[in-house]
């Protein structure tokens, strides 16, 4: 007796009949915002809190707007050029990213069995993914722009500035508290207000340096 065949032509048009067309503001928001979130929860015990998935999907992001930014006649970020770079350096910074999809960073895959990874490296790159995607497409979200208000208290030099955002906070809960706070309890502490405050339009995105 033969086995039955998949996927038979049943099977096709199911997968067909679930298709939906996801353009390019969509796949860099919603990969943005999965990493931020994930980000967010490295202290939940609930949540699996795994760096290689989040350089991954920031570092796709990265890709997206950069595109983007190509395709309607603006810059990519500094840091997207950077890393986009043909000589030494960029190759260096692409290390990562290239070792998590292709298992290794150099061609030579019995070399390069292992390649460090630098959670700094990757906030870095996912908050100027945030503002690279305001810039773009001239809207943000609660999600994203929290992870960009911590970003600019974590790291001063970056320069990075959410004054509307803080002052709108300020007058909700004390500063100095919550800027104490882990990440997971930073977010359950904050992302209801921040909703709050987008909701009445005054959300406005910081600029990494």
């Amino acid at each position: 007796m033969s086995r039955k065949q998949y996927p038979t032509l049943k099977d096709i048009e199911r997968l067909l009949s679930s298709l939906k067309n996801v353009n390019a503001e969509q796949a860099a928001k919603s990969q943005l915002e999965t990493a931020v979130w994930l980000w967010f929860h490295q202290d939940n015990q609930e949540v699996p809190y795994e760096p290689v998935a989040i350089h991954t999907l920031a570092s796709a992001v990265q890709s997206v707007l950069y595109r983007v930014a190509g395709d309607t006649g603006q810059q990519p970020s500094r840091l997207a050029q950077r890393m986009s770079a043909g000589d030494k350096r960029g190759a260096i910074l692409r290390r990562a990213q290239n070792f998590y999809k292709h298992g290794t960073y150099s061609g030579k895959s019995k070399q390069r069995r292992s390649v460090a990874d630098i959670p700094d490296m990757t906030e870095m790159m996912l908050a100027d993914n945030v503002a690279t995607f305001s810039r773009l497409f001239a809207h943000t979200s609660p999600l994203l722009e929290l992870f960009l208000l911590r970003y600019s208290w974590s790291y001063p030099a970056s320069k990075v500035q959410l004054k509307t955002l803080e002052a709108e906070l300020s007058k909700r809960v004390s500063i100095e508290e919550i800027r104490r706070l882990r990440p997971t309890r930073f977010y359950e502490a904050l992302i209801g207000i921040v909703v709050e405050i987008a909701k009445a339009g005054r959300l406005h995105s910081g600029k990494p340096s």
